[in-house]
Order: C-alpha cells, then structure tokens, then sequence
C-alpha cells in the first residue's frame, strides 16, 4: 500500500499520484510482526557473551586468591605477610601474587570448554566470598584478633 503524504489517504501498490492533490505517493513500511521475548529484557536470558562468561569465571581466581589470603595470614597482612616473604620481596608479591593469577585464570579460561566455565565460576565465587567472609567476620582477621 501506498499513502499520500498530504491528504493521507491510502492507494494500492500500482497508484504513483494522489488522485486529490496530485502529490506523489510513499511506500509504507510492511507491518512485521515482532518476535515476542521470552522475559522482560527482549532477549533470550539464557544467552551469555564472553564477557559474561569471563565474570563469571573470574570467580576461580578469586577463589585462589582468598585461599591464600585465608591459609597464609593467620595473624593478618601487617605482621603475617613480611615474616612469611621479607621485607624487600614484599611490596612484589602483593602486587604479582594477584596478577599472576588473573592472569592464569585467563590462560585456563582459553582452554577450558564453554559447557564448563559458567558452573566452575560460580562454585569459585561461591568459594572465595565464603572464605573472605568467614575470614573478616568470625576468622583469625575479624575485629583485630591475633594482634599484639
């Protein structure tokens, strides 16, 4: 169907002038009907991108990193953590330590499945913030205990 962009008035598809005012006419667009979502968000929710699935299995080197936070500092990262590495090799493994990880976890995060990534994540991030919590709230770093 064609409409007159003027008087707006409908011709079939073989009508080039409106009959009224002799205005050529427009195409209209063809009604598609759109595909429902399957919730709210008009996508499919089931679909993850890569960036989804690499957030969620960030959660494996946050687990490692609150294992070794958990089992290697028993009396806190002050006192702890320069008996345990030095003092000179200290400001190195605070920032390597958790690059090097990250960085594993990208290497493993190539080489593991697709099926896989999203269960082993969410066991890591379930892991890991157990830990740290249990770690500040009720652990050896809650409320400054171990400290002289």
């Amino acid at each position: 169907m064609k409409k007159c962009p003027y008087c707006g008035k409908e011709y079939p598809d073989v009508e080039i002038r409106c009959r009224v005012d002799l205005s050529i006419l427009q195409s209209l667009p063809e009604k598609r009907e759109r595909e429902k979502p399957r919730n709210g968000f008009g996508r499919d929710w089931r679909r993850l991108g890569a960036s989804g699935r690499w957030l969620i299995f960030s959660g494996l080197p946050v687990a490692i990193l609150s294992l070794l936070l958990t089992s290697t500092l028993r009396q806190g990262i002050e006192p702890g953590l320069p008996k345990l590495v030095g003092e000179k090799a200290l400001p190195y493994v605070l920032f390597f330590a958790p690059v090097t990880i990250g960085l594993l976890g990208f290497v493993l995060y190539k080489n593991i499945p697709t099926w896989i990534i999203v269960p082993i994540g969410i066991v890591g991030w379930v892991v890991g913030l157990t830990l740290i919590c249990w770690y500040f709230w009720i652990g050896p770093g809650a409320f400054g205990h171990g400290r002289p």
